[in-house]
């Protein structure tokens, strides 16, 4: 084990902390493997026998040799929520009194999408579906479209406990990613899952790319795809902040 080497080297006291995060891990996928199984087994946490289950997996760390992790407190979608604590309970019943603290912030969610986007051989627009990996944050925002096609800023914000702030970064994330439209209403922001009259109207599809449009419009102040049009550097910036909390 590269362990062992790096013991030799240091010395064992040193990667004493080391030590006890690498056995999180393992710990942590023998726990998440049992989970899985007993969950898979278990026909009533199914709502369609032909559908696959919806899998949470965990890190499960010993906080005080772990480096301290940024925390930022905001509400899961209730599907969401619901897996998650279903994962909780049958962690209880396999590491009783043991209980689990969850850091919503972190991790990432994989996540199946329509877009529409210009088709590289013909050039038509057409929507279809591709794998997006995001943050459990940006996952919660998109989850509120399932259970209706708009939502003003404020609401959001007021739905997940997110600043309206980081609610419009965030959104932008989906706009980029071409899955979500932004109109006005009155002197509000509205999200909206994007229709085919407006990818052909707008050129919304990938013909003109967000981040180019954000630079070269900046005369028209009321265009609201304008204003939310932010790099996917800033959903990556936001990440790279999580890796930073493990270097020491």
């Amino acid at each position: 084990h590269n362990l062992e080497l790096l013991k030799l080297r240091f010395g064992e006291m040193s990667m004493r902390q080391c030590e006890v995060m690498i056995k999180d891990i393992d710990d942590s996928k023998r726990i998440f493997h049992n989970i899985r199984s007993t969950l898979e087994n278990d026909a009533s946490t199914r709502i369609n026998e032909d559908e696959e289950p919806v899998m949470v997996d965990a890190a499960i760390v010993s906080h005080i040799f772990w480096p301290a992790l940024q925390k930022e407190q905001f509400k899961n979608h209730p599907r969401i929520q619901a897996k998650i604590d279903q994962f909780s309970i049958e962690y209880a019943k396999l590491k009783n009194p043991r209980r689990l603290i969850w850091m919503k912030q972190l991790g990432t969610v994989q996540l199946e999408v329509e877009v529409y986007e210009e088709d590289e051989r013909d050039g038509v627009l057409t929507s279809h579906v591709k794998e997006v990996t995001c943050t459990p944050a940006h996952a919660t925002l998109l989850a509120h479209f399932e259970d209706y096609d708009r939502w003003s800023v404020d609401e959001l914000a007021t739905e997940t406990g997110m600043s309206e702030e980081l609610v419009k970064k965030r959104m932008g994330f989906w706009i980029n990613q071409h899955v979500i439209q932004t109109t006005r209403s009155s002197s509000d922001l509205i999200y909206t899952l994007p229709s085919v009259e407006y990818v052909a109207d707008s050129n919304y599809g990938g013909l003109t790319d967000h981040r180019e449009h954000h630079r070269h419009d900046d005369d028209d102040d009321d265009d609201p795809n304008r204003e939310q049009a932010i790099s996917l550097s800033a959903h990556e910036e936001e990440e790279i902040k999580i890796y930073e909390s493990y270097i020491v």
